[in-house]
């Protein structure tokens, strides 16, 4: 009986750790609602300013204005004869909206070819 606690104590902590914000925060139109609601995000913007120079509410807008604060958002598809869909306006995706060639040009001078334009901490 200890064995199957111990594994769905296991897969609980594991599955703890895979959250990730896919959605929007509930409130769009108040930079510190969306901080409190989301703590990490405030330390991507934290750490992008020290790095970067870049104040907070300027990341800030521009996420607001690409993506809407949504991880992965992407352009809408175009359609042939109305109905037909025959794929993507561009391949921009993300928080950052950035396009693949921007993203791959991005993760060869950085050395991260980790990042991931759906997390914060790369996107910002």
């Amino acid at each position: 009986m200890s064995r199957i606690l111990l594994a769905m104590a296991a897969i609980a902590v594991l599955s703890s750790c895979g959250t990730r914000y896919n959605s929007a925060p509930r409130n769009l139109d108040n930079a510190c609602s969306i901080v409190s609601e989301r703590p990490s995000y405030l330390r991507a913007f934290k750490n992008t300013q020290r790095k970067y120079g870049v104040p907070v509410p300027v990341i800030m807008a521009m996420i607001y204005q690409e993506s809407k604060f949504i991880s992965d958002n992407r352009p809408p598809h175009r359609y042939a004869l109305g109905v037909i869909p025959i794929g993507r306006q561009s391949s921009a995706l993300g928080y950052s909206q950035a396009l693949d060639g921007t993203w791959e040009e991005y993760q060869r001078l950085t050395g991260n070819r980790g990042a991931s334009r759906e997390r914060i901490e790369d996107a910002t």
